[in-house]
């Protein structure tokens, strides 16, 4: 089932509805300005034509998706590693390497996986870059379970899933645990 989404994803852009356009305004081309003193019929040119802008064009848009799915996969953003700082106001940063530059102050959800689960563990705000080019995120919230497994150590960084989109569960239980420890205060009006 994956494979299929994955030869789709590469040929689906060969397929659209422009290809038929490009194609179609180069047969005609090919109808019209064939020279006279060449021995091929008119409709052989106009095979021959087609079929190599097929290929050329099978060719080219394969590749250009390749690339894309390529790059995706080396900007994906991920934990290079985490240590203790108080620096930012917390107890830890965690460095991560794959966000763009204009990422800074955006907030990131960090999993993990326990048991064969991936669950939700904290938020981290990206606060900057350093020298080597990983934002220094800091964390907002992490859930008092896991916060004990990283003080003991028994967290191994490369285990660590990023994900730049917030799930609303995840700012729910967060927001009720700040609540709970007395950080977050709810205004109501």
């Amino acid at each position: 089932m994956k494979e299929k989404g994955f030869v789709e994803l590469l040929f689906g852009s060969f397929f659209r509805w422009w290809w038929a356009f490009i194609t179609g305004f180069a047969s005609l081309l090919s109808w019209v300005f064939v020279p006279v003193g060449i021995t091929l019929s008119r409709i052989a040119v106009t095979i021959l034509t087609v079929v190599s802008l097929t290929l050329l064009f099978l060719c080219v848009s394969t590749l250009y998706q390749s690339w894309l799915l390529y790059r995706n996969r080396l900007t994906a953003p991920a934990i290079v590693g985490y240590q203790r700082c108080d620096s930012y106001g917390g107890e830890f940063i965690f460095l991560i390497d794959g966000f763009p530059s204009i990422a800074q102050g955006r907030v990131a959800e960090l999993k993990r996986f326990v048991g064969g689960v991936e669950v939700s563990f904290a938020l981290v705000e990206l606060m900057e870059r350093n020298s080597k080019g990983q934002f220094q995120a800091r964390p907002i919230w992490i859930s008092p379970i896991h916060l004990r497994d990283l003080r003991m150590n028994q967290f191994v960084y490369t285990d660590i899933i990023v994900d730049p989109l917030v799930q609303l569960r995840t700012i729910s239980a967060s927001k009720d645990n700040l609540i709970e420890q007395g950080v977050y205060n709810e205004q109501r009006s």
